[in-house]
């Protein structure tokens, strides 16, 4: 998702326009794979599972997060030094 817009702001919730048509599907599977292969492997790995999910998901934020946060500095320094 980065690399398919690197100078656009990506949305925490919701799509982004036009969406990567791989981009659905990589996140529908993993999910999937992942939720699936931790309740499936035991009882007492399967809820590990889910702070496995969690970790991902706060992963994934912080990095749309900081990819806009740099976004946000660029546009700014950009506008900046336009200007002089």
């Amino acid at each position: 998702m980065l690399r398919s817009h690197p100078h656009e702001h990506i949305p925490l919730t919701g799509q982004l326009d036009p969406m990567p048509p791989h981009a659905e599907w990589t996140y529908t599977v993993g999910l999937v794979l992942t939720v699936s292969s931790g309740l499936l492997i035991s009882r007492d790995v399967g809820p590990w599972n889910f702070v496995l999910l969690f970790a991902a998901v706060i992963a994934a934020v912080l990095g749309f997060s900081l990819h806009n946060r740099r976004i946000d500095r660029r546009n700014a320094a950009g506008s900046e030094g336009g200007d002089a």
